[in-house]
C-alpha cells in the first residue's frame, strides 16, 4: 500500500513539474527490444520517445551488475537520442534501463548483446524464407539453434514520408524463428558465425519486399541528386505539407478532391449519357489507329486519360435475334472504362488484365443503325495504351444460339481526345502507397532503423531492374551513400548477390540483358569503396526466378565478409575474377586473380567463351586453361582474325563451367576489351 502511495505521489509531483506537457512513459525505438544485438566497438546510437523536454538516464547493466550511465534530454516532440556510454566489446547479456528523471518512470530491455549488426535487404530472393521450398540447407534450418545469432524482421510497410517506428521484436535463432526469416540472411549468419568461432554475436535485420525495384530503397533526397531524376526534388518541397495532413487526418479529403478534379468523369463527362451516345459531337477530335502507344500518339512523357470513340452500324434483325454479346478489347495500360451508347458495359483496373465484357441483354444496349462506343483509358505511369493484342482480337461478338456474328472494331480509325494528368504531383494515399514507387520502402522500412549502428549490409536485388544496367549503377551508388549517411557505421561494407542463371540457354550467340546486368553488378565495386559482389551463376533455375539453394548464396556472402571485413586467418579470396585480356596473334589470353583455374563437373573442355572482332559480332570460341600459367585461359576462334573483345557466360542461363580449382567458386559473366600486343 505504501508503495502504491509513493507511485501516486511521484506521478502527482511529475504532473506539477511538467504542467501542460503530456506524460509519456519512456520507451526505446523499434530496433531495440529484449534479445537485441547492438553494434560493438563503437559508441552505438540509442534513441526513443519520452515526455517532452524530460531528462533521460540510460543505464547499461552487465550480468555482473556493473552499471554504465549516460544522460540526455528529450526534445520538444519527445524524441531522445544518445549513444552507449562507452565502446563495448562483443558479449553479454546486458540489461539497458531507461529512466525519466523527473517522472521516475522506467523501462528496460534485457538479454541484450553487443556484436555485429548486418542489414539484409532487397527483393524476393532476399525475402525468400523456408516456406518457399528450400533445397540445400533445409535440414539445417529445421534443427539448428544458435544462441549468438539474433534476428529482426521489419514488417512490410510503405510511406511517402519517413516513419519512425514499426511493430516487431528481436528473435532468438531457433528453428521456429529461422523459418520466418530471410533464408539468405540466415545462412549468411550461420556461416559467418562459424568463421568467427561463435565469438561475436550477430544481429541480422531483414528489411525486404518481393518484386521491388531499387528506386524504392533510397530516399527522394538522394534520388534527386541523380542525373535525370531532378524532378524528384520537387516532391521534397511538399513533404512538410504531407506530414501535416498525415497527422491531422485531412489528407483523405485532399486526395479525394484531387481524384475528382483529375477523373475521367470530370474530363469527358463519361457518366452523362447525352455526352457519349450518338448525339455526342466528336468530329473535331483527332483520329488514329486504335493500337497505338500513348507515348507515340501524344508524347513520350504522357500520363493521363485518352478517350477513343467510333461508330458502327447494326441491323434491327441482328440485335433482335442476339441472345448475348461479348466485347473483346485485349490488354489496356493501365485502367479502362468502356461505354456503348451512353451505358457503361465494363470497367477494369490493372494493365495486365484482359478486357472481355459480356452483355446479357444486347437489345437494352445496342440500337438499330448508328452505335457509339467509347473506350476511356487511363495511363498513370510508364507506357500506356493497347498492347500485346492484335487488331483482329478487338471485336464485338453477337450470339444467336450456336451462330456468332463478329463485328471488327480495330480495322477503322478511331477518334480520340487526350487529357494530361500530372501524377507526379498527386497527393499521397497514405493507406495505399505502392512498394514499387520511389522511396516507398525506404520511408516505411529503412527510416525507422536510422540512426542504428551497423557493421554492414548484404543486398540481393535486381530482377526488377535487369533491363536498365546503366541506370542501376547510378541508383545503387546513391543508395549506398544514402544508407551510409543515415546508419551509423561509416563507410560500412555492402556485399551484393549477382543474379543467378534464369530462363533459356541459347545455342546461337545471344546478347543477353541478364548477362549484361550481371557484369554490371560485378563492377559495382569499382565505383565505391567497400563494395563487393558474389557470383551465383551456378545455382540458378531455368523455370524459377527464385532458385531454392539459398545456403550457397549465404555461404559465399559470409566468405566474402570473412575475407574483406574480418580478415579471418587462412581465408583468402580464391574467386576467379577476370583481370585483363590480351592478344598475341589470333590467341586471346585472359588472366584471372586466383592461383589456379578448373573445370566444373566431369567436363573436359571449357564452355561459354566468345570472341568478337572490330565489327563487334561475337562468335563461339574454343578455350582451354593454359599449361604454362594455371590462372589464365587461352581463347581462339577461326572466324575472328583480329579479336577486340572476349566475353564469357553471356546468356540468360549460360552453359559455362570455369571455376577456381581449390574451392570451386564459379566465374561469373564478363566482357573485356582485348589489348593487342
Amino acid at each position: 500500500m505504501k508503495k502504491l502511495n509513493l507511485i501516486a505521489l511521484c506521478a502527482t509531483l511529475c504532473l506539477g513539474a511538467i504542467a501542460q506537457d503530456e506524460i509519456r512513459h519512456p520507451s526505446f525505438a523499434s530496433p531495440f527490444s529484449n534479445h537485441a544485438v547492438i553494434q560493438r566497438e563503437m559508441k552505438s546510437s540509442l534513441w526513443g520517445k519520452a515526455t517532452a523536454n524530460s531528462k533521460i538516464l540510460v543505464e547499461v547493466i552487465s550480468a555482473a551488475g556493473k552499471v554504465d550511465e549516460i544522460e540526455t534530454t528529450a526534445s520538444e516532440n519527445g524524441r531522445w537520442e544518445t549513444t552507449t556510454p562507452r565502446k563495448y566489446p562483443a558479449g553479454g547479456p546486458y540489461t539497458i534501463r531507461l529512466t525519466d528523471l523527473r517522472c521516475k518512470l522506467s523501462t528496460e530491455i534485457t538479454d541484450v548483446y553487443f556484436g555485429d549488426v548486418w542489414i539484409c535487404s532487397g527483393q524476393s530472393n532476399m525475402e525468400m524464407s523456408y516456406s518457399w521450398g528450400l533445397t540445400r540447407g533445409k535440414e539445417l534450418m529445421e534443427t539448428n539453434s544458435c544462441s549468438t545469432i539474433r534476428m529482426l524482421n521489419v514488417p512490410n510497410k510503405t510511406s511517402v514520408i519517413p516513419l519512425d517506428s514499426f511493430t516487431a521484436e528481436w528473435k532468438l535463432c531457433t528453428p521456429e524463428n529461422a523459418k520466418q526469416f530471410s533464408a539468405v540472411g540466415y545462412f549468411f549468419g550461420v556461416s559467418l558465425n562459424e568463421y568467427l568461432n561463435g565469438e561475436v554475436p550477430l544481429g541480422l535485420v531483414d528489411s525486404t519486399w518481393s518484386g521491388t525495384n531499387i528506386e524504392t530503397w533510397l530516399s527522394a533526397e538522394f534520388i534527386s541528386t541523380i542525373e535525370g531524376q531532378e524532378w524528384v526534388a520537387k516532391n521534397l518541397e511538399k513533404r512538410e505539407a504531407y506530414v501535416k495532413t498525415f497527422h491531422d487526418g485531412s489528407w483523405k479529403q485532399i486526395l479525394q478532391d484531387w481524384i475528382e478534379a483529375n477523373s475521367f468523369e470530370n474530363a469527358f463527362g463519361v457518366e452523362r449519357e447525352e455526352k457519349l451516345d450518338a448525339r455526342y459531337h466528336f468530329s473535331s477530335w483527332s483520329t488514329t489507329a486504335l493500337i497505338t502507344p500513348f507515348e507515340t500518339l501524344i508524347d513520350k512523357e504522357f500520363d493521363g486519360h485518352v478517350c477513343f470513340m467510333r461508330s458502327f452500324e447494326l441491323s434491327e434483325e441482328l440485335i433482335k435475334n442476339a441472345t448475348k454479346a461479348t466485347l473483346h478489347l485485349g490488354q489496356i495500360d493501365d485502367d479502362e472504362k468502356t461505354i456503348v451508347n451512353g451505358k457503361i458495359v465494363g470497367e477494369t483496373k490493372g494493365w495486365r488484365q484482359q478486357r472481355n465484357y459480356t452483355i446479357d441483354k444486347p437489345a437494352e444496349v445496342f440500337v438499330e443503325g448508328l452505335n457509339i462506343i467509347a473506350i476511356c483509358a487511363t495511363d498513370s505511369g510508364g507506357g500506356g495504351g493497347f498492347h500485346d493484342v492484335a487488331a483482329d482480337d478487338i471485336c464485338l461478338k453477337l450470339y444467336n444460339g450456336s451462330k456468332v456474328v463478329t463485328i471488327p472494331l480495330a480495322e477503322k480509325e478511331w477518334s480520340y481526345k487526350a487529357s494530361k494528368v500530372d501524377y507526379k504531383n498527386r497527393p499521397p494515399d497514405f493507406d495505399n502507397v505502392s512498394p514499387y514507387s520511389y522511396s516507398a520502402c525506404y520511408y516505411g522500412m529503412m527510416s525507422p532503423l536510422f540512426p542504428m549502428s551497423v557493421k554492414g549490409a548484404i543486398w540481393y536485388q535486381g530482377c526488377s531492374n535487369v533491363h536498365n544496367p546503366v541506370g542501376y549503377v547510378k541508383f545503387f551508388d546513391a543508395m549506398v551513400k544514402d544508407w551510409r549517411h543515415n546508419f551509423t557505421g561509416g563507410d560500412f561494407p555492402v556485399y551484393v548477390v549477382q543474379l543467378a542463371a534464369f530462363m533459356g540457354t541459347h545455342e546461337e550467340v545471344f546478347d543477353s540483358a541478364w548477362a549484361r546486368f550481371r557484369w554490371m553488378q560485378y563492377n559495382l565495386e569499382k565505383n565505391l569503396e567497400n563494395v563487393g559482389t558474389i557470383v551465383t551463376i551456378d545455382v540458378g533455375d531455368h523455370a524459377d526466378i527464385h532458385p531454392k539453394d539459398k545456403q550457397t548464396v549465404g555461404e559465399r556472402l559470409a566468405n566474402l565478409a570473412a575475407i574483406r571485413t574480418y580478415n579471418v586467418d587462412g581465408v583468402v579470396d580464391t574467386r576467379p575474377n577476370p583481370e585483363f585480356a590480351s592478344s598475341i596473334n589470333k590467341k586471346v589470353i585472359v588472366k584471372f586473380s586466383c592461383e589456379a583455374l578448373g573445370i566444373s563437373g566431369n567436363a573436359k573442355e571449357l564452355k561459354g567463351f566468345q570472341l568478337a572482332g572490330a565489327d563487334g559480332v561475337y562468335h563461339w570460341a574454343k578455350a582451354e586453361i593454359s599449361n604454362a600459367s594455371p590462372n589464365t585461359v587461352e581463347v581462339t576462334c577461326e572466324a575472328v582474325a583480329a579479336p577486340t573483345k572476349v566475353r564469357y557466360a553471356w546468356d540468360d542461363y549460360p552453359d559455362c563451367n570455369l571455376i577456381s580449382k581449390d574451392q570451386g567458386f564459379p566465374c561469373g559473366p564478363f566482357e573485356l576489351a582485348v589489348e593487342i600486343k
